[in-house]
């Protein structure tokens, strides 16, 4: 699907470039290189570079501070089995005598 959208927009700038022409190809490229070149773009750029930075340290720390929760086993996952009584019960003293 991705590839089908990559060829469709190739095959739309394709078309459009075409019909404008040389002139505007070479206009579209200088006005590209003037937005790359000026000041405010070039502080930007810097400043977004900086904050990913940190930001990819905070998360980095982040994991490493992290305890990973141990997945249940089978064993802990089971019930525990109840104790075999053979009908009698589990306390003496509450055992009612049999007439």
């Amino acid at each position: 699907m991705k590839i089908v959208k990559l060829a469709a927009g190739f095959a739309i700038g394709y078309v459009l470039g075409s019909r404008a022409g040389r002139d505007t190809y070479q206009k579209i490229v200088a006005n590209t290189q003037q937005l790359r070149e000026h000041p405010t773009v070039q502080q930007a750029k810097s400043l977004l570079a900086g904050s990913a930075d940190k930001a990819t340290a905070k998360l980095h720390q982040a994991a490493i501070d992290l305890e990973p929760t141990p997945a249940p086993t089978p064993a802990s996952v089971r019930p525990k089995p109840r104790p075999r009584t053979n009908g009698a019960p589990l306390d003496p003293a509450a055992a009612k005598p049999l007439s």
